[in-house]
């Protein structure tokens, strides 16, 4: 008995490898599946995970509500064009970021917000389909 239990443990290290084919009856044609086991294998992703930035900047405008109500436009805007050109892709983060209020310099009164905006989206990078 300890011999066959020798045996067999020698014979299971000396495989690296597993294959188990077995046959499975279709309807039309047979079927095979076809299973193997090896180490060190790298799976493929279907997704991936996308992020990057964008600068946001209203129109400069006199008055600081209505430059802040120009940047508040353009944030929706830029919302709005990247919903827009990711339907295929899901969004998991979208933000405007903190606008900053900055002068133009030369005293004309005219005020700028802008921000940075950060996006994160899941995109399909393989096909799945064959």
């Amino acid at each position: 008995m300890r011999s066959v239990i020798l045996f067999f443990s020698i014979l299971c290290a000396a495989q690296a490898e597993t294959k188990i084919t077995e046959k499975i009856p279709g309807d039309e044609k047979d079927t095979s599946v076809f299973i193997q086991k090896k180490t060190g294998v790298k799976l493929e992703n279907d997704f991936e995970i996308q992020s990057g930035e964008e600068e946001i900047e209203g129109e400069p405008t006199a008055g600081t509500k209505a430059a802040r109500a120009k940047w508040t436009t353009a944030c929706n805007d830029w919302k709005k064009e990247f919903r827009e050109n990711n339907k295929e892709n899901s969004i998991i983060q979208l933000s405007c970021g903190s606008a900053k209020m900055e002068t133009d310099g030369a005293g004309s009164g005219e005020y700028t917000y802008r921000s940075t905006g950060k996006f994160k989206v899941k995109v399909r990078v393989r096909d799945t389909a064959k």
